[in-house]
């Protein structure tokens, strides 16, 4: 079964909403440019006592190490998203579950992928205008691409940019390990609509999932 990670959580119930549809990720974002930017106050405030298995990823963007390693136990977080430009060694170095994001464009190449040691990445649209969260379909082409180069090494893909009702379906047959949403789901930046989460799970799971 295709997993989903909703990013950008910012509200309590939005998490709440996520463990009803039994959600497998939930995302929340300590990158202060983004419009979806939480504290790690904010995020204990939100996942204290919430029941279910989901796991809590935090996002960065070229954080220093010591912040994230601060946020990772401070905020009780099961991994990390690194959306920079972070190294190979820096990743390396925290210690701790991490998945590397790429910006992928048409000819991206996975060798910057398997550089990094991690089973699992997540490729997301390439923009000059910032590091993801811009709502833009990633290119079809370029995900077979990167799904199928890396499947002969045992590296899993989660897949960002614009993911929702319009793509869902192209993207499930690349058969990836996870698609992660955001914008497509929410009525405004970092307000989700349990509605339009439920409405992508349909098309992923092909049956209603409300409890």
């Amino acid at each position: 079964m295709v997993k989903i990670k909703v990013c950008g959580i910012t509200r309590r119930d939005d998490l709440i909403a996520l463990t009803d549809l039994n959600i497998d990720y939930a995302g929340f974002i300590f990158y202060k440019n983004s419009p979806r930017y939480v504290t790690p106050d904010v995020v204990g405030n939100i996942s204290g006592s919430i029941p279910g298995k989901i796991m809590k990823v935090g996002v960065f963007v070229n954080a220093s190490g010591e912040d994230i390693l601060d946020v990772y136990h401070g905020s009780g977080l099961d991994l990390v998203q690194l959306h920079g430009d972070e190294t190979p060694e820096f990743c390396d170095d925290l210690n701790i579950p991490y998945w590397k994001a790429f910006r992928v464009c048409p000819g991206f190449g996975i060798e910057k992928i398997l550089r990094y040691d991690s089973d699992t990445c997540l490729i997301d649209t390439y923009s000059t205008n910032g590091y993801g969260g811009t709502g833009r379909s990633i290119d079809r082409n370029t995900v077979k691409d990167v799904i199928t180069g890396l499947s002969h090494h045992d590296i899993r893909v989660m897949v960002a940019g614009g993911v929702g009702v319009q793509n869902i379906n192209d993207i499930i047959e690349m058969n990836p390990y996870g698609v992660d949403i955001n914008s497509t789901v929410e009525t405004s930046p970092g307000i989700k609509s349990k509605e339009k989460i439920y409405e992508v799970m349909k098309h992923v799971q092909g049956r209603s999932i409300f409890r």
